[in-house]
């Protein structure tokens, strides 16, 4: 009688110890699947926009579950193209968070707007270029950089000439307060940071003239110097006296 019940038992728990054995077999592939994507993340972060990316910075929005989605094309990458943009690079991960990169030949650079380039740009930039930082947050928290660069030789095989060059980064951030519209110094130099190297890259293989872009901090009280306009060198007159009564 107890080897009957003992057997009755063993038949019970046969199928409860097969569900537990599929159960971990299902949680190892689902974390080995996991795992994988996260790599596939990280090579594709390394390769998008020509490895232009901070990618330790990056590295922090790699979601495990999510393959990433990556949308680039511009003259730099195929020179076999004819268009103004060089680099148009979008990359996401199905969240809010997404990393825009734009470059292109500027035809003819538009008169300043007051306020517009102002001494918020974390580096130091020479008299002919013009840089902002700035945030977003219309979604989720996002660094942005403007950065326009002459290019005294020209930027050759485009579809119009142009000696400026434009270049737009935007970069997702961590903030602590979702209510503050400062960015930290932190975030300002690493936005700011990728603009001018993509900048960089991009003169350089452009061979377009002027010396590379430093990562030195900007003097405090200093503003890039603003445009003259074509009036301003015309000789004014000096208004006559009143006429004597």
């Amino acid at each position: 009688m107890r080897g009957l019940r003992g057997y009755v038992r063993l038949r019970r728990a046969v199928p409860v110890v097969v569900v537990i054995a599929v159960i971990a077999v299902g949680v190892v592939v689902w974390l080995d699947r996991r795992s994988e994507q996260l790599a596939d993340n990280r090579a594709q972060l390394k390769s998008a926009c020509a490895g232009l990316l901070p990618q330790g910075h990056l590295g922090q929005f790699l979601p495990k579950g999510e393959a990433g989605r990556l949308h680039q094309y511009g003259t730099m990458l195929d020179p076999g193209q004819q268009s103004r943009v060089l680099l148009d690079c979008r990359l996401s991960w199905g969240g809010d968070e997404e990393v825009t990169v734009r470059a292109n030949a500027l035809p003819a650079r538009a008169e300043e707007t007051p306020g517009e380039f102002d001494s918020d740009f974390p580096f130091r930039l020479p008299p002919s270029a013009q840089g902002t930082v700035k945030t977003d947050r219309s979604s989720a928290a996002r660094a942005i950089a403007s950065l326009i660069v002459e290019c005294p030789k020209g930027l050759t095989g485009q579809v119009r000439p142009s000696k400026d060059l434009q270049v737009a980064v935007g970069l997702p951030v961590k903030v602590k307060d979702e209510y503050v519209s400062e960015l930290s110094p932190g975030n300002r130099r690493l936005v700011a940071g990728a603009a001018v190297r993509i900048a960089n890259w991009i003169t350089e293989r452009k061979k377009c003239g002027g010396a590379p872009l430093d990562t030195r901090p900007a003097p405090l009280g200093t503003r890039p110097a603003a445009p003259v306009p074509a009036s301003a060198d015309a000789p004014r007159s000096r208004p006559s006296p009143p006429a004597a009564p």
